[in-house]
């Protein structure tokens, strides 16, 4: 059901701002969320940092997916969305294809916190 993933239901981030200033906004804070991760690896507490971030940047995922969805709807017409769906399919099992196949075998490669650091910083910024 839409709104249950995120503590911030669709009609509170209507009242406040528009979908689409949720959705920039998010897309910019998360990788900035990832970049602290990253960054807090050689630190003395990074667990706690990391595990902070990421809870941090799992709500700004969901609140960008709700606002995306919400985008979406209104602006598709219905057999827009129904063609899309397969396009939409397809790239999420490309995603989990790389996420656990290509992209984990390299990082593996890399053995010590700096490197893991520049790794997961390069791969928030884009690089």
């Amino acid at each position: 059901m839409p709104g249950r993933s995120s503590p911030f239901g669709p009609r509170f981030l209507d009242m406040y701002r528009t979908k689409k200033f949720f959705v920039i906004a998010m897309e910019v804070l998360i990788p900035l969320l990832f970049a602290g991760v990253a960054m807090s690896l050689p630190l003395p507490g990074y667990f706690q940092i990391s595990i902070a971030l990421l809870w941090v940047a799992s709500f700004a995922s969901s609140t960008q997916d709700i606002c995306g969805d919400g985008i979406y709807r209104h602006l598709a017409r219905q057999e827009t969305q129904a063609s899309l769906a397969g396009v939409q399919g397809m790239f999420w099992n490309l995603g989990k294809i790389l996420a656990t196949g290509m992209l984990v075998r390299r990082l593996e490669r890399v053995a010590n916190a700096h490197g893991w650091s520049c790794r997961k910083c390069g791969a928030a910024c884009g690089s």
